[in-house]
């Protein structure tokens, strides 16, 4: 079909006009002829709808997130294929994602990332009840609706079920190449960096949150690297950054543990912990910072950025080289150099604030251009310095040692 104002998708479903089109997909705000209201309707690339994995993973998409019943969670109305397009049809959200805000405002009041955090965390729990694990959570995802209930001056939305995978149901799961790396890495947990083939729980989503607040209390990752090789080393044996706050320390400390069992076990615990931290937390103002830069959804392959960053999604493959070969003798090498890894010397010198320059790609949703933001979707009166000192602790001993395995490999279907 030709995508164009006015076009029917089917016959209730009239396009109104494009949001956001990229080289993946598109999506379009559109009208429902019989329920007179709005809706999103995200397309497929005519040329990736050749792929049957492709149309799997997209229609998914939708499968996975019909399972969940919960508030805080897009609501997916209809998904099909149109003159061979495949299309979602989901609620219209007004507002705007996390990480739009962070980029806008820098961080968020304590209380503010208490209340966004309780109502993902059950999100999650409707999700993780399922047999679900999302695999993509960061703020991009995590939508920040502008029409509340009333009284609530936040209302979250849990978004893009793209590479969501069932541990409980078969719900069309599209097979991983062994080593896939699929996720954006700077959220991603050690387990699944590595591309491992242990089947995945809620757990990785915890230790995404656990960065998540990080990120929204201090305006910055806690891991952030130059390439995908040393995102993996930071986050398997890299030092571990510091709020300057006891009780948040410990309370990161374990929703970012590196070892799963050592995590959280459920969603509702870690919300219940954050909020006895955050309670009269008092954070110091960090130093100037640059502003954030916008989030990227990556599949990217790691032996790839030996020597330079990551390979962009759709060229060919390069040759399969083990991991610790490609990590060792050049990763290593260049990250101790450039004082990724610190040195023994200077135990308390900070790891070097770098950008992971990853090719971008469309959250599953976006935010639909509106009038301002009424003032219940104000950034609340600062009660206290919200800010952080970044610290890290002292050296600590490796408690991942990265094995031999076949490098990720990239996935050329994710919707743009």
């Amino acid at each position: 079909m030709r995508l164009e104002e006015g076009a029917l998708v089917t016959s209730a479903i009239r396009l109104v006009r494009a949001l956001k089109c990229g080289g993946m997909g598109s999506v379009w705000l559109a009208e429902h002829l019989s329920l007179h209201t709005s809706v999103v309707v995200k397309f497929m690339a005519s040329e990736l709808a050749r792929s049957p994995e492709s149309v799997r993973r997209f229609s998914r998409e939708a499968a996975m997130a019909a399972q969940v019943r919960s508030p805080y969670v897009v609501s997916m109305l209809d998904h099909g294929v149109a003159d061979g397009m495949p299309y979602i049809v989901m609620e219209h959200l007004e507002g705007e994602d996390l990480g739009v805000r962070l980029a806008r405002l820098g961080r968020l009041p304590p209380g503010e990332v208490d209340e966004i955090v309780r109502q993902l965390a059950c999100a999650l729990s409707s999700v993780h009840a399922r047999g679900i694990v999302h695999r993509d959570i960061k703020p991009a995802n995590v939508f920040l609706c502008r029409s509340e209930p009333a009284g609530q001056d936040i209302f979250v939305k849990l978004l893009d079920f793209g590479i969501a995978k069932s541990q409980r149901y078969k719900i069309d799961n599209a097979t991983t190449d062994a080593g896939a790396v699929l996720g954006t890495p700077w959220y991603m947990s050690p387990e699944q960096l590595a591309g491992s083939k242990v089947q995945l729980d809620a757990r990785a989503d915890l230790w995404a949150v656990g960065v998540l607040v990080f990120e929204a209390l201090t305006g910055r990752r806690p891991f952030s690297a130059d390439t995908l090789g040393e995102q993996i080393l930071l986050v398997h044996i890299g030092e571990t950054p510091s709020l300057g706050e006891p009780a948040l320390d410990a309370w990161f400390a374990k929703a970012c543990a590196r070892a799963p069992e050592d995590r959280f076990a459920s969603a509702s615990e870690l919300t219940a912990q954050l909020s006895a931290a955050l309670r009269g937390a008092v954070l110091a103002p960090p130093p100037p910072a640059e502003p954030a830069k916008p989030f990227a959804d990556t599949v990217v392959q790691a032996a790839s950025t030996v020597g330079g960053a990551p390979r962009a999604v759709g060229r060919p493959r390069p040759a399969r080289v083990p991991l610790l070969v490609a990590m060792g003798a050049a990763i290593v090498g260049a990250s101790v150099a450039a004082g990724v890894l610190g040195t023994t010397s200077h135990p308390e010198a900070p790891p070097p604030r770098v950008e992971l320059p990853l090719p971008t790609t469309a959250a599953a949703f976006v935010a639909v251009p509106d009038p301002p933001a009424s003032a219940s979707m104000a950034p609340p009166p600062a009660t206290a310095s919200v800010a952080a000192k970044i610290r890290p602790h002292p050296r600590v001993t490796p408690s991942v040692t990265p094995s031999a395995r076949t490098p990720p490999r990239s996935r050329d279907d994710d919707i743009e």
